[in-house]
């Protein structure tokens, strides 16, 4: 299992960020069959990879949870994602108070912004972050595996449930930032 701790889902060519296909199904196998020593059938391995995209993170929360439940791996928790919630929350809970709040603030956009943007957003949102601040909350963010190396959400289900954590008023609030910031930079084209 050690060995597939240290992949990461990103590769770098000439200068580029490529998605990788996450673990091969084999690679799934041999994992599973590491930390629960048995085979998995062909097709469950598959629906481990279709449900996971292969990502190693999300196979680790997975395997955690259901080693400290006990019983048979379910498939169906990590399709939902709701199964890794208390991974995630644990996460979530070892960053500064700061760090918390500004991945509340990034989790209701589609896609990640520029430094000078992520700070305006701050700024719009009542907060203060100059842009050295606004780089270390950022790399908090990766320390504590929210996000990856492209200064965005680690995977769909981490960014999901950090917003379902906001209160309906402040997402509402976020949203109203995020669409401020976009009409500036509207205007300034």
């Amino acid at each position: 299992q050690a060995k597939y701790l240290t992949i990461s889902p990103q590769l770098n060519v000439i200068g580029e960020e490529r998605e990788l296909p996450g673990l091969s199904v084999e690679e799934i196998g041999d994992w599973v069959r590491q930390a629960i020593g048995k085979d998995r059938l062909q097709p469950q391995l598959k629906a481990i990879r279709q449900a996971s995209g292969g990502l190693p993170q999300l196979l680790e929360a997975w395997i955690a949870n259901w080693k400290k439940r006990g019983g048979e791996p379910d498939i169906a928790e990590l399709r939902d994602g709701k199964a890794l919630d208390k991974y995630f929350k644990e996460r979530l809970n070892s960053l500064s108070k700061e760090a918390r709040e500004f991945a509340y603030r990034l989790s209701i956009l589609m896609d990640p912004l520029t430094l000078d943007d992520y700070c305006r957003l701050v700024e719009i949102t009542g907060g203060q972050v100059d842009p050295t601040g606004c780089q270390s909350l950022m790399k908090e963010l990766e320390d504590h595996l929210i996000f990856g190396n492209k200064w965005w959400f680690r995977h769909e289900k981490i960014q999901s449930f950090v917003e379902r954590q906001l209160h309906p008023e402040l997402k509402i609030k976020y949203h109203k930032a995020a669409a401020a910031l976009f009409e500036e930079k509207l205007k300034d084209k």
